[in-house]
């Protein structure tokens, strides 16, 4: 998923576009299910767990949203994608880690 953001650094043309998103959406689809397979692995699937995992999933969403505006409104378009790309190189290693702690 990393290498699909990056991909999005060297698209110049609309249908390059549109085929490198595809991909972005193919692998996050079929990503999802693990990714929540494994927190509901960690915790009971109560009222509060749904709540504090909505809580930080959109508290994520935010600080994210608000670093790529900073970004978009000074003309840096890379960052961004360098952003997105990193955080799907670290979350492998952060379910790694929420693995063992299960285990």
């Amino acid at each position: 998923m990393s290498v699909s953001f990056l991909i999005l650094l060297a698209v110049k043309t609309v249908l390059g576009w549109y085929i490198a998103m595809g991909a972005v959406m193919i692998i996050e689809a079929i990503s999802y299910p693990l990714r929540l397979a494994i927190s509901l692995d960690a915790k009971q699937p109560t009222i509060s767990f749904w709540a504090m995992r909505e809580f930080f999933l959109n508290l994520g969403r935010a600080v994210t949203l608000g670093i790529s505006w900073i970004f978009f409104m000074k003309e840096l378009y890379w960052p961004v994608f360098v952003l997105f790309a990193g955080i799907a190189l670290v979350y492998p290693l952060l379910i790694q880690k929420k693995l063992k702690g299960i285990s």
